[in-house]
Parts: C-alpha cells; structure tokens; sequence
C-alpha cells in the first residue's frame, strides 16, 4: 500500500511538471431529452468530485496534521458515515459503475471512500492547505485539473477531496458536504459540468428507481 502510495505521488508530481492538457476548459451542460442523471451515469464516462461526509465542525484539524493520525483533523460524524455508506449503497443499487477512487490522505476522505466505495488510492496533492505556498497551490490545481479531465475507461472516477481544491481548479464551489459535482470530459482539456447531487437527493434517486 505504502509502495502503490509513492508511486501514485510521484506520477501525479510528474502530470503537475508536465500537465496532461494545456488548455483547461469548463463548459456547463444539461442532459439531452432522452437521458437523465441515473441512465448518463449508467453509461459512465464521468468524473464525480465528492466532497468528503459531514463532519465535527467543533473537531478543527491542528495546525500540524499528521496524515497517518486521525486524532489531528477534523473527522467525520455518525451522520457523515451515514450518508456516505448510503451514498455508496445508492451506486450499488442504481447500477452506477465506480471505475477508480481517489482520495486525499485526510482521514474524512479515505474514510468516505472506504465507507462508500472499498477500494480507493491515495494522491497526496489531492490535500488542501490553506496555508501552503502559491506553488504548491499551482501544484494542487494542475493535478485536479488533469484528474478532472482524464475520460475514465469502463465506468466512472470518483474524486473524493475538499472544498477548496475545486474551487481553486474550477472557480466552482461544493460548499456542502458530501456534496457529488458532475463532470464529464470530451477529451482535449474540455469538461463539461453539469451540476451538483446532494446527499439527501440519492434518497429520492434510489426510491425512484424502485
């Protein structure tokens, strides 16, 4: 695990010094007549950003977080792992496939991503630090935007990470928690958006498809 670690470290060190696509561009979209959110995601071909759970807003990460320490960040709550592994059970259950996962090494990610998903692989420069430096903020925002750009083969990515990291890549907020934002690359550096799924919504889309 330490090993698949490095590795995905260094690769996404590497697409950060040699960005995938030098044109990066968001064009917002809406679903044709004859397709909705559940049978688009069927098809897959989709990148899902997914802000981590709800977490305790009285639990602050410390100044110093240590990654491999739960007890120095801010975790998630009862209610965050409720939704998540609803979340994931909602995947499951509409048939939405899950290609990769890929998490920030803050432990309310990669255990929303064990909640929901199983499976998941770290990348380093999937973490925010409000305080670090404006190149490794240039860092941070190329690796998300080649992530987000990358067109998933046999399913769909999932990206499980911050609020902040999307907005400094995208200009485009999460805000809530377990949040999931659609995007879906053409390829050449072009993501098309096509909105937000709040958590409480995959109640209804789980029902519907009942």
């Amino acid at each position: 695990m330490q090993a698949m670690m490095r590795w995905l470290s260094a690769l996404m060190l590497l697409a950060a010094a040699n960005p995938l696509f030098a044109q990066f561009d968001i064009v917002e979209r809406t679903f044709d007549a004859d397709e909705n959110l559940i049978s688009a995601l069927k098809k897959g071909g989709f990148v899902l950003y997914f802000r981590h759970g709800a977490t305790h807003h009285d639990q602050p990460d410390h100044e110093h977080v240590n990654f491999d320490d739960c007890s120095t960040q801010r975790n998630l709550s009862r209610q965050g792992r409720s939704q998540v592994r609803f979340i994931g059970k909602a995947f499951d259950g509409l048939g939405i496939p899950v290609n990769k996962v890929y998490s920030s090494p803050y432990c309310r990610c990669t255990e929303t991503a064990d909640l929901a998903f199983g499976e998941y692989q770290i990348v380093n420069e999937l973490a925010f630090d409000i305080s670090s430096s404006s190149q490794h903020s240039s860092r941070v925002k190329r690796v998300l935007r080649d992530m987000l750009a990358t067109i998933p083969h046999n399913g769909n990515t999932i990206i499980i990470s911050h609020t902040a990291n999307l907005k400094e890549a995208t200009g485009i907020w999460p805000q809530h928690e377990a949040v999931i934002v659609l995007f879906r690359p053409t390829g050449g550096g072009t993501v098309e958006y096509y909105g937000k799924v709040m958590p409480e919504d995959w109640y209804q889309l789980s029902n519907n498809q009942n």
